[in-house]
């Protein structure tokens, strides 16, 4: 069991469950038909399969960085090289695989997802900025993917009508999951600061020291709460009639955005390695609440 740990199966858990939430937004005048649509699992089934090789990957890679950060969490140690290598052969080529059956689009996305991926390990994951930004794409990517797969079933020029708005939501989504990852990343980059440092990386907190780089991931957050608000209150709950409207806000209070402002909060006093993990779990649940939103539409 401790060596299938290194597919964070939690994570893998997430991305599905994001992208189920985003086709049933999609899909949501089929009822609950579209838990049967071979689109969606298609498309579940390759993303976990490719982030799964893209975790293990990194995880070939960051022996040394991982046996300072977290030795308990170097599952890598389970694994003979040879089984990890063929696995995550495997992993991309069953990934891909299926994105090509549900057209060329998806498949281009997912094959340049796993080469981004790769090239990210190698060389992004240590440089400044650029590894957080590539992470927080492919949270994007996730979402915006299962529009492009759930357009794929209709016949060119004939798409519902509703199709622009869905698009604008989409971007809305797409957006969150691309932001909230990055401020996940930049925690992250703070809690692994000591095993960087001893391994050479030139990430954000070494670069610019931790006190600046916790500053400048806190004036990110605070402007994410703000807009966060703002959409609430002069788009997303307004398309909302009593009682239901009271319901979505709330939820959106309770659930999201008193989370993210505990978050801020907690960030703005952040010292020590275990205050930045538990800010890494506690933005992540704010990813999978503000996605829980969806359920409202």
């Amino acid at each position: 069991m401790n060596a299938l740990k290194i597919f964070r199966p939690l994570n893998l858990a997430i991305i599905g469950l994001l992208q189920v939430l985003t086709f049933r937004f999609l899909d949501f005048e089929s009822g609950y038909a579209f838990l049967t649509n071979p689109i969606l699992w298609k498309l579940v089934a390759s993303s976990i399969a490719i982030s799964a090789a893209g975790y293990l990957f990194n995880d070939m890679l960051d022996t040394k960085t991982d046996s300072i950060n977290k030795p308990e969490k170097m599952y890598i140690r389970f694994w003979n090289i040879k089984l990890a290598w063929l696995s995550f052969v495997l992993l991309n080529a069953f990934g891909l695989l299926l994105s090509n059956s549900i057209n060329g689009s998806v498949f281009f996305i997912m094959f340049s997802v796993v080469n981004l991926m790769m090239i990210y390990s190698l060389w992004f994951k240590r440089w400044p900025f650029v590894g957080n930004l590539l992470v927080a794409l492919f949270a994007g990517i996730s979402i915006f993917v299962v529009y492009v797969a759930f357009l794929s079933q209709y016949p060119l020029g004939n798409i519902s009508e509703e199709m622009p708005q869905y698009n604008q939501l989409i971007r809305y989504y797409a957006g969150f999951a691309f932001f909230i990852t990055l401020i996940r990343e930049m925690i992250k980059d703070l809690e692994d600061y000591q095993g960087d440092h001893e391994t050479g990386a030139k990430t954000l907190p070494i670069v610019l020291g931790i006190t600046t780089t916790r500053n400048l991931t806190l004036v990110l957050s605070v402007f994410i709460l703000v807009v966060f608000a703002q959409i609430n209150i002069y788009w997303f709950v307004p398309s909302f009639f009593q009682p239901l409207k009271w319901v979505v806000i709330g939820y959106q209070i309770v659930c999201v955005g008193v989370p993210l402002a505990a978050f801020c909060f907690n960030l703005s006093n952040a010292r020590s390695t275990e205050n930045f993990s538990f800010l890494s779990q506690l933005i992540k649940y704010v990813m999978i609440t503000g996605f829980l939103s969806m359920l409202f539409l």
